[in-house]
This record gives structure tokens, C-alpha cells and sequence, in this order.
């Protein structure tokens, strides 16, 4: 509640890996996670990203089945966000580096939104469409860039 989601994390780590199997912990890496997320979105930063990512994957790892929807819907929807700040830095930078890193984005991202659908139907077909024009982009600048 206080936004400290990235301190408490190695708490819950802890205690997953000590052995407790309660729903609770399971709750708090996942909000966790969405927290990483959010702050990621909002700064665009590659280093939020990446520390987003790595809580996403862990919070989806200890995800309990009636919360994979959500932890795969937010690690997709990572994956998009993510994908749109690399073809950025890529436009920018002319670099060939981030522009195949988006496009490898984009394939996770397609793979984790469905499986993700249930937990935020619209939403999740909003970020396909969007993927579905990103991800043409990337081949272009790939093909226009990488030599």
C-alpha cells in the first residue's frame, strides 16, 4: 500500500522458497509486479522495463491458476510497452540492437496476451491490435537499419 512493492520482494522470495505455499505471498508478488509495471509505463525507462520483466516473471512463476491469467496478461502487456520503447530508441539511435529486441518483445507478447485474455478481455485485444501494428514496424526498421 505504501508503494514499497520492491522492498518487500525479497521478503516474499524468501519465504516462497522457505516453503510457504499461502495465497497471501503469492497476492503480494503479483502486486508487486503490477507496481514494476506501472512505474515502467510511466518512465519508459529500459532499466524499469527490465527490472519489471524480471519481477513479472517471477510473480507469474509463483502465480496460484486462478491468478496466471492476470501475472500473463501484465507480463504481455509489459512485453508491448517494452517492444514500443525499444523501436523508439531504435528510431532514434539507428541502432539495430533494440530494434530486434522489440521484435522478439512482440513475439512474447503475442504469445502471453491470449493466454492472459480472460483476466482483461478488451484490454488485452487492444494490446493485440497494437502489437499487430508494431510488430510490421519492427521489420521494417530491422530491414532499413541492420545491414
Amino acid at each position: 500500500d505504501l508503494g514499497k512493492g520492491d522492498e518487500v520482494l525479497p521478503a516474499i522470495k524468501a519465504a516462497i522458497a522457505a516453503g510457504d505455499t499461502t495465497t497471501n505471498l503469492r497476492l503480494l508478488a503479483l502486486q508487486a509486479a503490477n507496481d514494476a509495471y506501472k512505474k515502467a509505463a510511466a518512465s519508459k525507462s529500459t532499466e524499469d522495463f527490465t527490472a519489471a520483466v524480471d519481477v513479472l516473471k517471477y510473480a507469474d512463476s509463483v502465480a496460484p491458476n486462478n491468478l496466471k491469467a492476470q501475472s500473463q496478461f501484465l507480463l504481455g502487456a509489459t512485453y508491448v510497452a517494452f517492444g514500443q520503447a525499444k523501436l523508439t530508441a531504435a528510431q532514434q539511435s539507428k541502432q539495430c540492437a533494440p530494434a530486434k529486441e522489440a521484435k522478439d518483445l512482440f513475439v512474447e507478447a503475442q504469445i502471453l496476451l491470449p493466454r492472459g485474455g480472460s483476466f482483461s478481455p478488451d484490454a488485452m485485444r487492444q494490446l493485440m491490435g497494437a502489437v499487430m501494428q508494431l510488430d510490421p514496424y519492427a521489420d521494417q526498421l530491422i530491414k532499413a537499419i541492420c545491414k
